[in-house]
């Protein structure tokens, strides 16, 4: 590292790579160091990284969406709930976002607005290390578009499958419950064939172990779920739908200290999966379709209406 001369109030360091590499320039541009490559090669990286005052990066809803109070608020939350401290920002999870330099020379952000807001209310005097957008080609706005346009979400499957393998106890007690009853998930989320084995519906799973209150009261209802739905609909097309394992869910759920696994696989089989899934064809204005559908079943398990233990959907 040597320095180069002074230029106004800017200090310049550069830093020789050796040959076939691009050499690294280094400026201080006030309060913002700006890390720049020269003579890239084809195929490198072109952009710079700036080390910048959170407080001096622009969020500008012409550029990007509004901000959303309840993401930085979900954000905050994570971040304490992962750190076991008051402190909300999660290092770990902080990608660099992208700004860009305007130019009057002021800086706003392309993508990352949240994390930058989040760090600028949480610790409004920190520096954050941010990726510039190449200027000239595209404008910020369509720059913000197509990262948001191209960025793929993590499918339920794809979630499920990365909690596990890092043993969050909610995803080890949904993968218990399948091998406990010979049942796996899959990433396809429609599967129809007749007598499949495997479960799309994982985000269901997911909820309905949560809803239990513990991992082992998760494993132990969706167990119970998943061999109740098995036996009663075995061969059949569509067993796996999820408004459907949703309801049979929800019914040992509301009603664990009454329901008769027997008679509620009994009650099942007296109609096809397809059929339970049909009578929410016509459910009214802003109800869900798994709950209908429950209290079909519900309906059904209490006939006649003599039976002396009713279950219900409260």
């Amino acid at each position: 590292m040597f320095p180069l001369p002074k230029k106004g109030s800017e200090y310049v360091e550069a830093k020789l790579l050796g040959e076939g590499v691009s050499d690294i320039l280094i400026r201080h541009e006030g309060d913002v160091i700006r890390i720049t490559k020269l003579n890239c090669k084809d195929g490198d990286d072109p952009r710079d990284l700036v080390n910048i005052p959170v407080s001096q990066i622009l969020i500008d809803d012409h550029t990007q969406r509004n901000l959303d109070p309840g993401k930085i608020e979900r954000m905050r939350r994570a971040g304490r709930a992962e750190n076991g401290t008051d402190e909300a920002v999660l290092w770990e999870l902080f990608e660099t976002p992208t700004i860009a330099q305007r130019d009057d020379d002021r800086w706003v952000a392309i993508e990352g607005q949240h994390r930058i807001q989040l760090l600028r209310e949480e610790h409004p005097d920190s520096r954050i290390t941010c990726t510039v957008a190449p200027g000239g080609k595209m404008s910020e706005a369509r720059i913000a578009y197509l990262i948001q346009l191209l960025r793929k979400p993590h499918t339920p499957y794809e979630r499920y499958e990365q909690r596990l393998v890092d043993g969050e106890p909610y995803a080890v007690a949904v993968n218990a419950a399948l091998e406990e009853v010979g049942l796996y998930a899959s990433p396809r989320t429609v599967l129809t064939a007749p007598g499949t084995t495997q479960i799309g519906a994982v985000s269901v799973l997911d909820l309905l172990a949560r809803r239990a209150g513990s991992p082992a009261e998760g494993q132990r209802v969706l167990a119970q779920t998943l061999s109740v739905m098995s036996r009663a609909f075995a061969g059949q097309a569509g067993v796996w739908q999820a408004s459907l394992l949703r309801a049979v869910g929800e019914i040992i759920l509301r009603n664990e200290d009454k329901v008769d696994l027997r008679r509620l696989y009994d009650k099942l089989q007296a109609s096809t999966a397809n059929e339970w899934v049909s009578v929410a064809q016509h459910r009214r204005f802003n109800t869900q379709a798994f709950e209908v559908i429950a209290r079909e079943i519900i309906d059904a398990y209490n006939k006649p209406a003599s039976y002396s233990r009713p279950i219900s959907w409260q």
